[in-house]
């Protein structure tokens, strides 16, 4: 029987092709462990990048968790003493030039308006898809966003050095009721977008949970969470990216912050800053309705200084032209009426 050498193709013996093949097999079995014992080292340090990377995704969240607390009473305070100054402002003009108490009427009733806008804007405003894009952009001016249109969701492209480090994707509820359908919208989102995170903001909280949890990998969060949840997110993102990892071991390192962020350390930390901000807008609305309060009352006194000086105007010009007694005393003109000023105190019920 003939015998053909498996490597160069020449005929050989029976005794040399079997220590040829022997020799193949060798080789073979080599290359096997080496690729083997590559592979478990290259485990082994995924392993120990991933547990540095758990302790990465504690002290980062905590850091930046604390850095939203600090920045909510910040904007709280910041945007209750700018409207405060305006309004003691407008009213120092009425006091000082009654002959542009129409004008500054008019003003009034713009700040009004702006002030009853900004007693809750996290509770309310940022249910609608319009106005948390907004605030991300805001927030994340080196990330790019799109808008899937009216009702649609939200895509946050994370951006890193100019390139893409991921994806969170945002769905916005405003309902009554809690509903499972709204989870499962918001993971498919995700999904179809291929998306890191998924996140739903919703007014209404399954019951027996506070203002964050997690359901089939989606992030629940009230809407004065929200920007506080999108920055620990976002910075797990390019953490992520860093770590310049393949898309199975990429996607361990989501598994692994998803764990963590539905651990009670993180959901707690959370569910105070959004206990805060309510606490903090809700304070806030009291001393604006004690403060307009205040302000009617200064109005009052406005107006009857006004509506002397006409009469003493009126009176003083009468005598000189000796009008009859009740056409001298009678004022000829009269303070604009206040305008109806927004209840603060109410919270509107969705």
């Amino acid at each position: 029987m003939a015998y053909t050498c498996p490597l160069c193709g020449q005929p050989v013996s029976a005794v040399l092709y079997r220590k040829i093949l022997g020799i193949e097999r060798h080789r073979k079995r080599e290359i096997q462990q080496a690729v083997r014992l590559a592979n478990i080292k290259a485990e082994k340090q995924f392993k120990a990048r991933l547990n540095l990377f758990k302790k990465q995704i504690r002290a980062s969240t905590k850091d930046q968790l604390k850095r939203e607390r600090e920045l909510g009473a910040q904007e709280v305070d910041v945007r209750y003493k700018r409207l405060n100054q305006t309004f003691h402002s407008t009213l120092s003009q009425m006091k000082t030039q009654s002959n542009q108490i129409q004008k500054q009427q008019s003003r009034i009733t713009e700040l009004e308006k702006q002030l009853e806008r900004q007693t809750t804007p996290q509770i309310e405003g940022l249910l609608y898809e319009n106005n948390l894009i907004r605030e991300l952009k805001k927030r994340f001016p080196e990330d790019q966003f799109k808008h899937t249109g009216k009702g649609g969701d939200i895509i946050q492209t994370v951006m890193r050095k100019d390139d893409k480090a991921g994806a969170i994707v945002y769905e916005c509820k405003r309902v009554k009721n809690y509903s499972k359908s709204h989870v499962k919208q918001a993971f498919d989102a995700m999904r179809k977008r291929k998306a890191d995170f998924a996140v739903l903001v919703t007014n209404a909280m399954k019951k027996g949970t506070q203002g964050f949890f997690i359901e089939r990998t989606v992030m629940v969060v009230h809407a004065t969470g929200v920007l506080s949840l999108a920055s620990v997110l976002r910075g797990q993102i390019v953490q992520i990216a860093e770590m310049k990892l393949g898309q199975l071991h990429r996607n361990k390192a989501i598994k692994l912050v998803l764990g963590y962020l539905e651990g009670p350390e993180f959901a707690n930390s959370l569910d105070t800053i959004i206990h805060e901000n309510i606490s903090l807008y809700e304070d806030l609305k009291k001393e604006i309705k004690e403060h307009m309060a205040r302000w009617k009352t200064r109005y009052r006194s406005y107006k009857r200084v006004y509506e002397e000086a006409l009469t003493v105007k009126g009176t003083s010009k009468a005598l000189l032209t000796g009008e009859a007694e009740a056409k001298r005393i009678a004022p000829k003109g009269t303070l604009p009426a206040l305008v109806e000023l927004p209840e603060v105190g109410k919270q509107r019920h969705l």
